[in-house]
């Protein structure tokens, strides 16, 4: 009996030193494992949702990196694409949807401005002062001269808000990607969901949520932000076709309300993306410096708690509040701005409308520099004064308007926009004789480079182009590299516009696989003759042109072709000094194959030489050409030759009215070779 309190005692003295060792560990497990199982399944749930939220943040923050690129349009704002022979050429970066719009505003513009006319001279008949003063009249002319311009006026404002919200989006791309920014903040808690237990749990699960939001709010706010930028492109391609309507508006003041409206959506739409672009560039460099301060917090683990959840989101906080402030700023900021800019222009307009009409005259040159090259509205103030109406109506407002002076001041448009076409003209020549005083290729292209700009002026920029091109392979090597495919072409039909055709045919010269693109003329007898440009170009150089010839153009086998078949002696001699031994070699070669597959066909190749082109066969017989390293055909020698040509007497194309006809060939080169000596 002693010994069972002796055994009952001790195992209570065990129990009493051991009082959770056994029982209250397994509890514990027991109860954590079961309180875990319901919120490690809310995080997994809520996990799920959180990789689809981020993925929808990351999507729209790729989108939105896409959408402020530069290069995410790469067609021209403002630059319509030109309608030639009723067809809309596609050339450079120009805007199709803006030339085809234009091309339709433009052509109601001219009927309104008649109307305008009319309703103009019948007020003055009536003495209706507010339509019938001589102020309203002055502001027609300005408009009918003007009036080609709007698109370019729109170009100078969209350029002005570019420069800065451009500076804004370039350091935010410099900075991070919004995609891979997004992608790259939630890591941390993908370790802390592989760490659930009851401790943790709640924690992650908080997280979680909190990440859901974060990343469903980002998505909202990248979507909007790309959608502005998205709309901004479309609305400024509206307003710019809009623009000729527009400014007509400007003239009767019951129209007037439709131009400001006009000029307000104009410069809302053209600024608002200068405090969206500023809000990201400060939102995104906010959160690379935060992200520095909280990173250590963003590895959460068995102690995380909710001040790290905020650690953890903060800097994505920051970033909402500045995007929001962007929205919120270019959205009424802007439309503010917009208010003031227009209070401004109503105030001094009102005062001096002829003053800012003689101005805007004055300031065409700089206005014109992003125009496509369109004829001077001088036709449309001609039309103006031409214009003989059948009504009895229309010939009384003529005969009214004519009393008044609006013939004289019709006819005083068209001479202000032949004197603006001289002073264009006189700031090229200018350039020209500006450009021939650059001591080095390099300071040259940046001049021209520098005009170019946003703030140049592309007719100084085509005199320098001009100059430059015939001072050598120095200088020409030097503009080809500074000028773009696209802005050799501008320039070329730039001058061609002001008949500049030198400078248009240097250029092509310099890059003969861009002459279809410029806007050479070319007859159907041309293509029936060269069948392209290009062949025309080269058929046609002079010898004095053989300065601008691009320096390897004898590589190209079509160009040695057409050189085989049409160039004379002195093309062929011009050519040879200028270019040297390598073009010598090439021509050689090209006249070889001739040889070749005529004995090939079975045919007298000396016969083939003549019919194809007898002048260059003489010219490279005679002593001058071999001089240069010409090589006589077949081994013979110009009286040979001769002698040869008298025998044939053969059918061949003339050159000008196409009709077939008997030339004795023979006696025609022997004619011409005795008058030379």
């Amino acid at each position: 009996m002693k010994n069972k309190y002796y055994f009952l005692i001790s195992f209570i003295l065990i129990l009493l030193l051991f009082p959770q060792i056994s029982l209250a560990w397994g509890i514990s497990d027991i109860l954590g494992g079961l309180a875990s199982i319901p919120i490690t399944f809310l995080s997994f749930v809520w996990s799920l949702i959180l990789v689809l939220a981020t993925a929808l943040s990351w999507l729209f923050g790729g989108i939105l990196d896409w959408v402020i690129d530069p290069n995410f349009v790469t067609i021209n704002y403002t630059q319509p694409c030109p309608f030639v022979n009723g067809q809309l050429k596609l050339e450079g970066n120009c805007n199709p949807i803006i030339g085809i719009g234009l091309n339709i505003t433009q052509s109601f513009v001219n009927l309104i401005l008649i109307v305008f006319l009319i309703v103009i001279a019948l007020a003055m008949a009536l003495q209706y002062q507010e339509y019938g003063s001589r102020k309203t009249l002055a502001k027609l002319i300005i408009v009918a001269l003007l009036v080609n311009f709007a698109p370019v006026l729109v170009g100078l404002i969209v350029d002005a808000s570019n420069i800065f919200t451009y500076y804004f989006l370039s350091k935010v791309q410099n900075v991070a990607s919004f995609g891979r920014m997004v992608g790259d903040a939630f890591e941390g808690i993908k370790t802390s969901v592989k760490r659930i237990d009851l401790t943790t749990s709640i924690g992650v699960l908080m997280q979680i949520i909190v990440g859901i939001i974060i990343n469903l709010v980002l998505a909202f706010v990248f979507l909007l932000f790309a959608i502005l930028f998205i709309v901004r492109y479309i609305m400024i391609w509206v307003l710019t076709i809009l623009s000729p309507l527009a400014v007509v508006c400007w003239v009767l003041p019951v129209t007037k309300k439709f131009w400001d409206q006009w000029l307000k959506q104009l410069i809302h739409w053209a600024f608002v993306g200068v405090p969206l672009g500023f809000f990201l560039y400060l939102g995104v460099n906010s959160y690379q410096y935060l992200k520095t301060v909280f990173v250590s917090d963003l590895k959460m683990g068995v102690e995380a708690s909710t001040l790290g959840v905020l650690n953890t989101v903060f800097p994505f906080f920051i970033i909402i509040v500045f995007l929001f402030l962007g929205l919120i700023f270019g959205l009424q900021t802007s439309a503010m701005g917009a208010g003031a800019i227009i209070g401004f222009a109503t105030k001094y307009g009102k005062a001096g409308s002829m003053a800012f009409g003689r101005a805007v005259g004055r300031r065409a040159t700089g206005l014109a520099k992003r125009a496509t090259e369109r004829a001077v509205p001088t036709e449309l103030a001609t039309r103006i004064a031409a214009y003989k109406p059948t009504s009895r109506l229309g010939r009384a407002a003529v005969g009214v308007g004519t009393a008044i002076g609006v013939v004289p001041a019709a006819r005083w448009a068209a001479r202000g926009a032949l004197s603006l076409t001289e002073n264009r003209k006189r700031t090229m020549e200018k350039a020209k004789e500006e450009g021939a005083k650059f001591q080095t290729p390099e300071s040259l292209s940046a001049e021209i480079r520098k005009e170019l700009g946003v703030t140049g002026d592309p007719d100084k920029a085509l005199g320098l182009v001009g100059a430059g091109l015939k001072r050598g392979k120095e200088f020409q090597n030097a503009i080809n590299k500074t000028l773009t495919d696209d802005e050799k072409i501008k320039l070329a039909n730039h001058s061609l516009h002001f008949n500049e055709k030198d400078t248009a045919k240097a250029i092509a010269y310099q890059n003969l696989d861009l002459a279809e693109k410029i806007n050479f003329e070319f007859s159907e007898e041309d293509k029936q003759k060269y069948g392209d440009i290009k062949t025309k170009l080269v058929a046609e150089i002079k010898p004095s042109e053989m300065g601008v010839l691009a320096k390897d153009f004898y590589k190209d086998d079509k160009v040695m072709q057409t050189v085989t078949k049409h160039w004379t002696g002195a093309q062929l001699g011009a050519a040879a000094q200028e270019h040297g031994k390598a073009f010598v070699d090439k021509y050689t070669d090209g006249v070889r194959k001739v040889i070749t597959k005529a004995q090939q066909q079975g045919k007298d190749p000396m016969q083939v030489l003549i019919q194809m082109n007898p002048k260059a066969t003489v010219y490279t017989a005679g002593s001058a050409a071999q001089d240069l390293g010409f090589t006589p055909p077949l081994g013979l020698t110009r009286e040979e030759i001769v002698k040869e040509i008298e025998k044939i007497k053969t059918p061949i194309k003339a050159s000008t009215s196409g009709a077939v006809e008997d030339v004795d060939i023979g006696a025609e080169i022997k004619r011409r070779i005795k008058e030379k000596g």
